[in-house]
C-alpha cells in the first residue's frame, strides 16, 4: 500500500528513525554492560598471618612409676593438680584396682543422689532459678566444647546433669521416694564391694602443681628449657623423642612456656619490627594465645646460607595447649580493618582538580598517578582515590575513615565506602563515563 500523503509519511519516517535510534543505543548499552564486572565493597577485618609448624616447650616433669602394682588414677587428663595430692593409688592387682575405681563412681554417684534428695526448699520455690542455672550450663558447654579441655567440659555436662534431675524432682514427676530407693540400693551395692576390696600398696602423688597428663611422648626433655631463648634452627631440626618405659605421666606447669620454629628470611623481616603477636592452633582450638616475640637467632650452616629461629613466651595455659607438641600455627602478626578492593580494580589516573581562588578564579591543577578505582554510579562511572598500605589475598584493604594528612590530599573529592560498586573488568574507563 502506498502513503502519498506527505504529512502520514514523515510521521512515518521520525517513528521509524527514533526506533532504529534506540536500537542502536540499546545495542551500545548492552556491550558496554556486558564489558562491567562489578564487585561489592565490603567492610572486613584481616590478620597479616605467618603459618609454621612449631614445637611447645614447657616445664614438664615425668612421673615414674618402679612399683609391680596396678595404678588406679584419681584424675583424668587436663585436671589441675597441687604439689603433692594424690595421682594415683596402687593395688597389688586388677581386681583390687577394679572394685576400688567401681567404689569411687558408685559414692560419687550416691552423694549426687543426695545432693537431689536434699534439694533446698529455697529452690524448691524456685524453679526459675534452676532454668537459668540450666540455661548458663548449656552455654558453659558450648564455650567449652571449643577448646577449654575435657575435663571441664565433662564437669560441666555433669553439673547439667543435676540440674535436669533437680528439675524433675521441683515438676513432681521424680518422686523422692525414687531416689531414696536407688540411694539405698547403690549404698548395698558399695557395702558388698567394700567387703570385697584389699588395701592399696601405695600411692604416687604430683612433684609439682600445674595440669596433669598421662600421656608421654617423649619430648618433655627434648629441649634444654632454661636455655631455650637461644636454640638454633638446627637443634630445632635435630630434636629426637626418648620414651620412657617406666613413665605413667607428667605434670605441666602453668607458668611461662614457649612455641619454638625455624623461619625464612622474609618472615623474619616482618617478625623482627614486633613484639607482640598472636597464636592459632587451627587443628587444635579456637582460640587465639597472645605471645611476646623473645628472640629470632641467626646461624650460619656449612653452606654460608643463613637460617633464623623464633622464639615465643605465652603465659596462657589451659589443657588443652598442655597436650600440644609439634602443630601447625598461624601467628597473626597484625590485623587491619578497613574496605576489600580487589587488587585487578586499582587503577592510578591523572585527576584534575579545580581550585578557586578567593576571587573565583579557578586554577586547574593536574595530579598524576593518582591511586584510585572506578565505581558504578547508576549508570555513570566515578573515580575515587583509595588510600591503602596492605594488601591481603590479592585485595586491597583500603581506609574509610582518613587522616588530616590523607584528607588533605584527597583530590577526588570523596574516597571508598561500604558497599561501593567497584568496577573490576571494563573497557575504556574514565571518570563521568556514561554506561
Amino acid at each position: 500500500m502506498k502513503i502519498n500523503n506527505p504529512v502520514i509519511r514523515k510521521i512515518f519516517s521520525t517513528v521509524m528513525a527514533v526506533l532504529l535510534l534506540a536500537y542502536i543505543g540499546y545495542q551500545i548499552y548492552a556491550v558496554n554492560a556486558k564489558s562491567i564486572t562489578t564487585e561489592t565493597a565490603m567492610y572486613a577485618e584481616l590478620g597479616d598471618t605467618i603459618q609454621v609448624s612449631a614445637w611447645a616447650v614447657r616445664d614438664e616433669k615425668i612421673i615414674n612409676n618402679a612399683s609391680s602394682g596396678v595404678l588406679s588414677y584419681n584424675l583424668n587428663d587436663g585436671d589441675r593438680v597441687s604439689k603433692n595430692s594424690v595421682i594415683a593409688d596402687i593395688y597389688s592387682n586388677e581386681n583390687s584396682a577394679t572394685i576400688m575405681a567401681q567404689i569411687e563412681k558408685l559414692t560419687a554417684e550416691a552423694e549426687y543422689m543426695e545432693a537431689l534428695n536434699n534439694s533446698g526448699s529455697f529452690y524448691h520455690s524456685n524453679p526459675d532459678i534452676v532454668n537459668e542455672q540450666i540455661n548458663d550450663s548449656i552455654v558453659s558447654i558450648i564455650r567449652n566444647s571449643n577448646g577449654n579441655g575435657v575435663s571441664d567440659l565433662s564437669k560441666t555436662y555433669s553439673r547439667l546433669n543435676y540440674l535436669l534431675n533437680q528439675k524433675n524432682i521441683l515438676k513432681g514427676s521424680s518422686p523422692e521416694n525414687s531416689f531414696q530407693n536407688k540411694l539405698d540400693s547403690i549404698y548395698e551395692e558399695i557395702n558388698e564391694l567394700q567387703s570385697k576390696a584389699t588395701s592399696r600398696i601405695g600411692t604416687i602423688r604430683s612433684p609439682q602443681a600445674g595440669y596433669f597428663s598421662s600421656h608421654v611422648d617423649g619430648y618433655e626433655y627434648a629441649f634444654d628449657f632454661e636455655n631455650i631463648e637461644e636454640i638454633k634452627a638446627s637443634e630445632i631440626e635435630n630434636i629426637k623423642s626418648s620414651k620412657s618405659d617406666s613413665a605413667i605421666g607428667k605434670i605441666t606447669t602453668d607458668f611461662a612456656w614457649y612455641f619454638v620454629c625455624e623461619i625464612d628470611q622474609a618472615q623474619k623481616i616482618k617478625l623482627e619490627t614486633q613484639s607482640k603477636v598472636y597464636v592459632k592452633l587451627p587443628l587444635i582450638s579456637s582460640e587465639t594465645i597472645p605471645a611476646y616475640i623473645i628472640k629470632i637467632n641467626t646461624e650460619t650452616d656449612e653452606e654460608g646460607s643463613q637460617r633464623y629461629s623464633l622464639v615465643l613466651k605465652c603465659n596462657y595455659m589451659n589443657a588443652n595447649i598442655a597436650s600440644v607438641r609439634n602443630e601447625t600455627v598461624q601467628i597473626i602478626v597484625d590485623t587491619y580493618s578497613g574496605v576489600l578492593v580487589n587488587e585487578r580494580s586499582i587503577y592510578f589516573e591523572d585527576v584534575i582538580e579545580r581550585v578557586e581562588d578567593e576571587n573565583g578564579e579557578v586554577t586547574e591543577i593536574v595530579h598524576e598517578n593518582v591511586k584510585g578505582v572506578f565505581i558504578k554510579y547508576g549508570s555513570r562511572v566515578n573515580f575515587v582515590q583509595v588510600f591503602s598500605d596492605i594488601t591481603v589475598n590479592g585485595y586491597a584493604i583500603c581506609k574509610t575513615e582518613l587522616s588530616e594528612e590523607e584528607k588533605a590530599s584527597l583530590v577526588t573529592g570523596s574516597t571508598i565506602t561500604q558497599y561501593d560498586e567497584v568496577i573490576v573488568n571494563g573497557d575504556d574507563l574514565y571518570d563521568g563515563k556514561i554506561l
